[in-house]
């Protein structure tokens, strides 16, 4: 049986039909781009070409045998494209299909059982490798699936009886409450999410009847066991390990009890449950949760994501669901129903009044309640949604949808209630899709209304209208128009006797003086009152109200780029630690603002560089230059930083990664990055918590944002041991955002810190290696070793070594076939004088391949100036690089042929170089060096290449 070359097409008669033949090209060209490595193409055609004989088998003029063989043909080869894609359900479903057809087809039942391996379905390989032996019992590639099937298999057996009692145990602990304990159905949940994280467990746990038996907890009504209910849902999304396990879970749960379980009013079941949605979902995506979902376009079958999209956009205006699985909903829906990072039916939502839904959430419009966050959730959905459109017809009807909302509520007839609900859209608008919204005013009087609303007596129109006026003036042109027109309204709520209103119109007074950013010479506002509005803000940030305090952040936040507001705030420990408060609600709104102030206050914000020449030019010209107030230069910068550490801004800052804005997080990604760069403060980012939060980051918002997060993390792994500052798992999470750093669009310092870091990670846990051989990440490493750049070069040779050190499989790799690795590293040993930490790095990488391998003795020997550098390396002045001469010699001599070995003392001064040595007193040595000498000679003396001198 061939096992790794596309099926051949089958002989058959020519066909007249004409979708016949089509089907016959496309299948042909498959096989094109298959031979030439383009899987994904290969698979599109091969689909095209199933399609189209779908057709064609209702044609009676077909004969059925020629649809069917080619058919068959082609689902095999699209089970190869599944394998090669490691698109594992898909190969599994190919495959299946060509079985239905002929359940003895060998090549169908070999890719399926390779596709089961990897999804770790056993029983389903272990059923198909049986078969599959009686059929081709002489193919050596079929023995070899059946020998790692079965010894896994094995392996399995021998555990089966041991964790399916324990998983007995478990479940029945938990079936019978209450007579057992609380703290033991606690540890019995805690056991079964251990084991479903195990293959051995979850296979047990897949069983039908413990499933069952599961899926029965979630019904549980008892007060006492809503734990137990939201960790039964996270070991089931645990569970969710592919699309056939998903969906084989799905029709146990059933979609009802998905729909309670979102909707519950108990928090940590509701969140628990979007869990296992989000993981039931990233199985039919076939998507890895960890990757960056940003460039994720899926191509599949879509049809059966729109059930499961519909029930969630109908749930945003069920008023039996919770406020909490509201929100729940929105974050499902955006996470995975839009074209980037998703499955692509924001279409489909459009057209089932999504828009006009969740603005019914914004205006409170209907019986549905909301949390304080539910606005900021669904002003970051529109923004996604609107970024995601992908024409202006799209747009256009976007757009239209908004209007055709918010416009009778605006209209000048429509009530001063309606109107409020009316300016809460447009807020929402405003934070979100910043053009629809800005349109929408101008298209609908927005601005009088706005008026109208702070005009009047009731105070809570009074803060929806000051919120709408401060989310408009957005531009800094914007603010120095309202405060030249005299900012009447601002002024005049200003005076309120209501200390909200009051708050609020600060805040917008504010945003209006924040104009002039961080140009000293162009402020809108003078020093007074930029620092008479911040004494307000800061007084503000000490109530005890959190309202005012939130107002306080909000209004520094605007001004906090001014230099002078920077130091008075960070004097004020009472305004700090309001701002660290705050930072610590659940009411995500405040975060941006938080993130602000913290950019600011440690300039970690991007800056422009400055060139003299063009400054001069410039003033010349006489066009205005930016000017840094001395409070920026890099002294206060570092002394502010100084303080956010000491005083409590890296616990502010652990529950950043839960912000849904990805600018905010971003911004909290500067502030961690701002602070590490000081090595005595990386040592509490860690005992703070800042690690979690950080590979968090490192892993959602903005792929800028998610740069500065893993180089904060490179950081901490450079200076910090790893085994404290990544303990347990957390150490193979760190290898994810290092390797993004290796990058070639990062910069040649995220590429240091990052092979540096990930050479301490390697050296502490020698597993950390084999995870980076599994995910083939070893090549983004290797690559710098031919980079000019001598640190670069240095960096990557040490990790690299390490790697050596710990993996026989790397040996391999560098001795085993045709590569210039170990002629790389000894022409790297030659470089003593110009990067001695390069050469000393390479030589210890030889002295390790040259004790294992005699293919790495040969080829250090190979090189044309191997014995002059080896010669160089034992009379160096640094003994480090002697002592690692000295066991490449040793190890060349023990292992290479006589022929080699002749050479070493033939042509070259070696020999007497290595008798000097072992002659050399043995305290003058910190190591071994004479006894290895001693040995080497031992060895050249019984191959006969030298004698005693008395001889």
């Amino acid at each position: 049986m061939t096992t790794s070359n596309v099926s051949a097409s089958e002989n058959s008669e020519a066909q007249n039909n004409e979708g016949f033949k089509r089907a016959q090209s496309l299948k042909e060209s498959g096989n094109e781009q298959f031979k030439s490595g383009q899987f994904e193409a290969a698979l599109k055609l091969y689909d095209d070409c199933i399609a189209e004989l779908t057709k064609q088998s209702k044609d009676s003029t077909v004969d059925c045998k020629e649809v069917t063989d080619l058919r068959l043909s082609c689902l095999k080869n699209s089970a190869a494209c599944g394998l090669k894609l490691s698109k594992w359900d898909k190969a599994v479903d190919c495959a299946s299909k060509a079985l239905e057809i002929d359940p003895h087809d060998s090549k169908a039942l070999f890719r399926r059982c390779q596709a089961f391996e990897k999804l770790e379905m056993w029983k389903d390989a272990f059923a198909d490798v049986r078969l599959l032996v009686r059929l081709e019992s002489r193919d050596p590639a079929v023995h070899e699936l059946a020998r790692r099937v079965n010894a896994k298999v094995t392996e399995i057996n021998d555990q089966q009886h041991t964790t399916s009692q324990l998983v007995n145990d478990m479940l029945t602990a938990i079936e019978t409450h209450p007579s057992t304990p609380q703290d033991k159905i606690n540890k019995a949940c805690s056991n079964l999410a251990i084991l479903a994280n195990e293959s051995g467990g979850s296979s047990i746990l897949l069983e039908n009847e413990n499933l069952n038996r599961l899926v029965a907890f979630l019904d549980k009504r008892e007060e006492q066991l809503n734990k137990m209910v939201s960790e039964m849902w996270a070991v089931l999304s645990i569970l969710c390990k592919s699309e056939i396990l998903a969906m084989k879970m799905l029709n146990v749960i059933k979609v009802e009890r998905i729909r309670k379980a979102i909707g519950s009013q108990i928090e940590a079941i509701s969140d628990s449950c979007v869990r296992f949605c989000q993981s039931f979902l990233d199985s039919l995506l076939n998507i890895d949760p960890d990757n960056d979902r940003s460039q994720f376009q899926y191509k599949g079958d879509k049809e059966k994501f729109k059930s499961l999209c519909l029930d969630l956009n109908d749930l945003l205006v069920d008023p039996k669901i919770s406020a909490v699985g509201r929100d729940n909903c929105i974050k499902l829906l955006l996470r995975n129903f839009l074209r980037r990072g998703g499955c692509g039916l924001m279409l489909l939502l459009m057209k089932n009044a999504i828009v006009s839904r969740l603005l019914k959430l914004v205006a409170e419009d209907g019986p549905f309640s909301v949390t304080v966050n539910t606005p900021l959730h669904v002003s970051m959905f529109l923004h996604k949604f609107f970024e995601d459109l992908q024409s202006d017809g799209e747009r256009n009807t976007f757009r239209e949808y908004i209007e055709a909302y918010v416009k009778p509520l605006v209209e000048p007839e429509a009530s001063v209630e309606q109107k409020s609900k009316g300016m809460k859209c447009l807020i929402a608008l405003l934070q979100g899709p910043r053009e629809v919204g800005t349109e929408m005013i101008g298209i609908l009087n927005g601005v009088d209304v706005m008026l109208e609303l702070a005009r009047s007596d009731d105070v809570d129109r009074q803060k929806i209208a000051l919120e709408c006026i401060i989310q408009a003036s957005v531009k800094a042109s914007v603010g120095t128009t309202l405060l030249q027109g005299g900012v009447d309204v601002l002024q005049e709520l200003f005076k309120s006797s209501d200390k909200e209103v009051r708050a609020k119109a600060l805040v917008g007074l504010c945003k209006t003086g924040s104009a002039g950013g961080s140009d000293k010479s162009s402020k809108v506002l003078d020093n007074e009152s930029m620092c008479g509005l911040a004494e307000e803000c800061r007084h503000l940030m000490q109530s005890e109200d959190n309202f005012l305090v939130k107002c306080g952040v909000d209004g520094i936040a605007f001004l906090s780029l001014d230099a002078d507001v920077k130091e008075d705030l960070v004097g004020d420990d009472d305004a700090l630690n309001g701002l660290y408060k705050v930072a610590k609600l659940a009411d995500q709104t405040i975060l941006y603002s938080v993130a602000n102030i913290l950019v600011n206050l440690t300039n970690a914000f991007d800056k422009p560089e400055r060139n003299p020449e063009l400054e001069k030019l410039a003033q010349f010209a006489k066009y205005h230059i930016p000017q840094q107030h001395p409070y920026d230069e890099e002294d206060y910068v570092k002394a502010r930083v100084n303080k956010l550490v000491t005083t409590g801004g890296i616990e502010a800052m652990i529950n950043a990664h839960k912000s849904e804005s990805d600018s905010t997080k971003e911004s909290f990604s500067r502030v961690f990055f701002a602070i590490t760069k000081e090595v005595e403060h990386r040592g509490k980012v860690v005992q703070q918590g800042g690690v979690k939060c950080l590979l968090e980051l490192s892993k959602s918002g903005t792929k800028q944002g998610q740069l500065f997060a893993a180089h904060a993390l490179a950081r901490i792994g450079i200076s910090l041991n790893p085994d404290q500052a990544f303990p347990g798992q957390r150490i193979y999470e760190m290898i994810r955002p290092m390797v993004k750093l290796l990058h070639m669009d990062c910069s040649a310092l995220q590429n240091f810190e990052a092979l540096l870091a990930l050479t301490n990670i390697t050296h502490a846990s020698p597993s950390v290696v084999d995870r980076l051989i599994k995910d083939k990440h070893v090549e983004k490493i290797e690559q710098y070793m031919y980079e000019e750049h001598d640190m670069l070069r240095r960096a990557s040779v040490e990790c690299v070594v390490n790697m050596v050190h710990h993996s026989s499989e790397m040996r391999d790799k560098f001795c085993r076939g045709d590569n210039e690795r170990v002629k790389l590293f000894t022409l790297y040993c030659g470089e003593w004088e110009d990067n001695p930490q390069l050469a000393s790095a390479a030589a210890g990488g030889l002295a390790i391949l040259s004790e294992c391998s005699k293919e790495a003795c040969d080829k250090i020997m190979a090189v044309s100036s191997a014995i002059t550098i080896l010669q160089e390396m034992l009379v160096n002045e640094e003994g480090e690089l002697v002592r690692r001469g000295v066991h490449i010699i040793n190890n060349i001599v023990h292992h290479a042929s006589v022929d080699m070995c002749e050479k070493v003392v033939a042509d070259s001064e070696i020999l007497e170089i290595l008798m000097a040595l072992s002659l050399a007193p043995k305290e003058l040595h910190s190591s071994n060096i004479p006894q290895v000498c001693e040995e080497a000679l031992l060895k050249l003396k019984q191959l006969g290449l030298i004698q005693p001198a008395s001889q």
